[in-house]
């Protein structure tokens, strides 16, 4: 009898563990169950990497909204956030968070896979800002869509189908910038900041910057921008959420224009190039 009662108690014992087991599932980072944590610098890769990885990727962005990449610092707890990540997909240009904290970061976590996602693109005039246009932005998702295959190689097949439909987005969205800007009279336009040098150069258009390599303009800067803006009949400035706006609104004001906000730092990257496209052609007045 006493023996029934040993073999009963292992049995409800071994009953228990076994239930307490089937609730617990094991994860294998990168290629199980669990999600792939990335880590971005900027808003726009966020979206991308979003895009591509759907439901199997979690994101961690250094940047956060409205703040500026030339003079952000992380704060401890997003340092200690990369300690988590899988992977960083870097911008990989002459952007000064890179620049100055990328390798601490790096160094919170030297398992994390890092990929440039500018491998591919040709940098002009060391401007960093090359995602503004989609053509880049195309080959972006490219480095994205192979550093998540690398690091999930199960999930690779998810992660091309994905990208395969944003891109034929990407595409649809270039051919509507051209549609857009291809036959518009004004080809100048007017920015506080210098951070759409790659859209106007794809779509055949000039940026007048006030702001030049980081510095204000001076008195005879001033004045040549607002003798364009009169020549050229500009009542719009485009400031960035992140800028210093007092010299674009006393330009504005010289002119008799506005301020526009135009984020080249927006999450929503394809109606925010569309909507800047618009404004700058002139045809939403």
């Amino acid at each position: 009898m006493e023996d029934f009662t040993v073999i009963k108690c292992i049995c409800i014992i071994l009953t228990i563990v076994l239930i307490a087991s089937a609730g617990c599932t094991s994860y294998e980072k990168g290629g199980g169950s669990a999600p792939v944590t990335a880590a971005v610098t900027i808003l726009p890769q966020q979206e991308f990497v979003q895009r591509v990885g759907g439901e199997r990727v979690s994101t961690i962005v250094m940047i956060p909204p409205g703040a500026s990449p030339a003079t952000y610092s992380p704060v401890p707890e997003e340092v200690k956030a990369i300690s988590q990540a899988d992977i960083y997909f870097k911008v990989g240009t002459p952007l000064p968070f890179e620049d100055v904290y990328l390798d601490r970061l790096i160094a919170e976590n030297q398992e994390m896979a890092v990929i440039n996602c500018s491998e591919k693109i040709v940098v002009i005039d060391n401007d960093p800002h090359v995602w503004t246009i989609p053509k880049n932005a195309i080959l972006m998702i490219g480095e994205i869509t192979e550093g998540l295959c690398t690091v999930d190689p199960k999930n690779a097949t998810y992660y091309r189908t994905n990208a395969e439909a944003y891109i034929d987005e990407l595409n649809d969205l270039d051919t509507d910038l051209n549609d857009i800007l291809n036959h518009v009279g004004r080809k100048t336009f007017i920015v506080y900041h210098p951070a759409w040098n790659y859209f106007a150069r794809e779509y055949g258009l000039m940026q007048i910057a006030i702001e030049k390599d980081g510095k204000e303009p001076g008195s005879r800067e001033l004045a040549e921008i607002i003798n364009t803006a009169k020549r050229d009949n500009l009542t719009e400035v485009y400031v960035s959420p992140q800028m210093n706006t007092e010299p674009a609104r006393f330009i504005a004001g010289q002119i008799g224009g506005r301020l526009v906000y135009a984020d080249p730092l927006a999450k929503d990257y394809i109606p925010g190039l569309e909507q800047f496209a618009i404004s700058v052609s002139g045809n939403e007045r």
